[in-house]
């Protein structure tokens, strides 16, 4: 039997997106998933916009269970997520965290799973924006790492990699440092205490997450074309214009600072798995 998934969503006044995200959803030729929703405090509640509500019910007749949670005011991406792991009872191997302003290609959930089958442990795609479908690369611009994190000789990040928000002309799975927003990764992780945390925002929570997991053994891959579309749009989310966003950069940087000087062989005895595979 295949591997069951839970998707994990947090969202704040994105009615429209969401709607399109769980068509998405519905569509996708990897059906074996339940669904957790959680509205971070919107003005409207979501789940009785009536779009919204009859999407959800035929997604229940076609045997997926929903998990519903509200937060009666905003309390922020990060602890939103923490509290869809927390709350999580569906105890499935495998969970996917998706952005509330995403569209899934129908093979995106499958390609994630096929590079878990393939023995890594966090998978992910591309982020191209919905409105840029020209914008393509080759991979051999990025390999061996995709996503890649470089350091200068007093543990400084140089290079935080930020290769997945286009799209690519050839079909590879590539090793990464840290994955963009859409990712899956094995339900052990969260139970082994890995959590989402940083900043003001949340800015980097999910390179700050993958870090982590990179620290504790886990490997992670991404999938050039399983495609997650970014609406970017300006309702709900937080965007990197925002003042804050570079306190939550540095703050980051920081932190990342101090993990090299307590280990400076991490990312050296990670690609060298890699090299070995």
């Amino acid at each position: 039997m295949k591997n069951r998934i839970t998707i994990q969503i947090c969202t704040n006044n994105r009615i429209a997106e969401l709607a399109l995200l769980l068509q998405s959803l519905r569509t996708q030729t990897y059906q074996n998933f339940d669904m957790m929703i959680l509205d971070d405090g919107s003005g409207q509640q979501i789940f009785q916009h009536d779009t919204i509500h009859k999407i959800m019910q035929r997604m229940k007749m076609e045997k997926h269970c929903l998990k519903l949670l509200r937060n009666d005011y905003r309390t922020g991406v990060c602890k939103a997520r923490n509290k869809l792991i927390e709350e999580d009872s569906f105890n499935n191997p495998l969970v996917c965290r998706l952005d509330d302003d995403s569209i899934i290609n129908q093979d995106y959930l499958e390609r994630l799973v096929d590079i878990i089958e393939k023995g890594y442990d966090m998978s992910s795609g591309v982020v191209p924006a919905v409105w840029a479908p020209g914008i393509k690369r080759r991979t051999n611009k990025v390999k061996p790492i995709i996503n890649e994190l470089k350091f200068d000789d007093k543990g400084n990040l140089i290079q935080l990699g930020d290769d997945c928000g286009l799209d690519y002309y050839d079909d590879e799975i590539i090793p990464a440092h840290h994955l963009r927003s859409c990712f899956m990764y094995k339900k052990e992780m969260t139970d082994k205490g890995l959590r989402y945390e940083y900043g003001i925002t949340g800015f980097r929570e999910e390179t700050f997450f993958c870090v982590r997991a990179m620290l504790m053994g886990y490997k992670m891959a991404v999938s050039t074309k399983a495609e997650s579309l970014h609406l970017m749009t300006n309702t709900g989310g937080i965007r990197p214009d925002y003042p804050v966003f570079k306190a939550d950069d540095e703050k980051f940087h920081k932190w990342i600072k101090e993990k090299w000087e307590e280990n400076p062989s991490f990312l050296e005895k990670y690609n060298e798995v890699i090299k070995n595979e």
